[in-house]
């Protein structure tokens, strides 16, 4: 099991968290830690508040009962899970900070991978038909991008045979770094927010995924 570097969380409660998504059978791709941390962000900032039955089985994989079946203690299992989830929601509901629990790159333990913390986030916006519709260029500028930015890393991970390998260091540099602002962007919105507006659908690309990135990281040098 590989340890995971972490200021925000317990470190105890995270190796127990990751000793535990470990024991589910892995034939239906199960979530691992940084996948289900990036997930269960992503089920905090929707706008919708969803019970844990809607989102609960997503954890499991594709075949969540067998898994489940699976754990010698699911009731230990399910409460990990929980308590994970209630301390982003109480970093959220702060506001003042926020930590992407990434994995070390196995190949180079001096980089971070955030391709399955991606995966997760973007997972969560399944969840509910168009979750962020009413989040537009016109409404929050910086939210939506930040968005933007997000679902073009997830459009990146999965076409990076496009890329050049010196552009994917780049991205993955960049990513990083600014996985943590994107996520205190929308939830800064989030927060504020108190009304819908039926406007589009901001999740729909209109430029190229690789666009989106360099527009969002130049943006975003700017304003530092």
């Amino acid at each position: 099991m590989q340890q995971v570097d972490t200021c925000l969380y317990s470190r105890a409660k995270v190796d127990q968290l990751q000793r535990s998504l470990s024991c589910l059978p892995q034939g239906g791709l199960p979530m691992q830690l940084s996948e289900l941390n990036g997930f269960l962000t992503g089920v905090v900032l929707l706008p919708d508040n969803l019970p844990p039955s809607r989102w609960l089985p997503k954890v499991w994989g594709d075949r969540p009962l067998e898994a489940f079946l699976a754990l010698t203690e699911p009731e230990l299992a399910v409460q990990l899970v929980l308590e994970h989830h209630n301390v982003i929601v109480e970093l959220l509901n702060e506001g003042a900070e926020y930590e992407a629990i990434l994995q070390n790159d196995t190949a180079d333990p001096r980089m971070q991978v955030w391709e399955a913390w991606v995966d997760g986030f973007v997972g969560s916006q399944t969840l509910v038909p168009q979750p962020w519709q009413g989040l537009t260029h016109h409404v929050d500028e910086a939210a939506s991008f930040a968005l933007e930015y997000l679902d073009s890393l997830a459009e990146v991970a999965i076409n990076a045979s496009l890329f050049s390998e010196q552009r994917l260091n780049e991205i993955a540099q960049a990513a990083v770094a600014l996985i943590p602002r994107c996520v205190l962007e929308i939830n800064r919105f989030r927060k504020s927010s108190t009304t819908s507006d039926p406007g589009g659908n901001s999740g729909k690309l209109t430029k190229n995924c690789d666009d989106n990135v360099v527009w969002f990281e130049s943006r975003t040098r700017m304003k530092t």
